[in-house]
């Protein structure tokens, strides 16, 4: 069927979930037991996944951009990452 040693067995639900996004959207699947359970976390991934690459993204851009910043705005950058920090605490 693959013609390969070459393969890696990924159990999609416990994968990170940028590598989950990336084997559904370009791996095989190699057994399906629930195909509409598999395209709700198909799209779970998905989204999770984009959102976590606007966010890297953004992340990156303001770290560029930090060594222009002004006193005040590093302030309120600082309260701004400590209230996502304590609020992402529970998850």
């Amino acid at each position: 069927m693959l013609k390969t040693d070459n393969v890696d067995l990924i159990v999609l639900n416990r994968a990170p979930t940028h590598l989950a996004a990336e084997i559904i959207t370009k791996g095989l699947s190699l057994a399906m037991k629930d195909y509409f359970l598999f395209l709700k976390f198909m799209l779970i991934a998905t989204l999770e996944a984009e959102d976590y690459r606007r966010f890297a993204h953004d992340y990156y851009r303001i770290y560029q951009n930090a060594h222009s910043l002004t006193g005040e705005e590093k302030r309120n950058l600082e309260k701004k990452n400590y209230f996502f920090r304590a609020r992402n605490k529970r998850f």
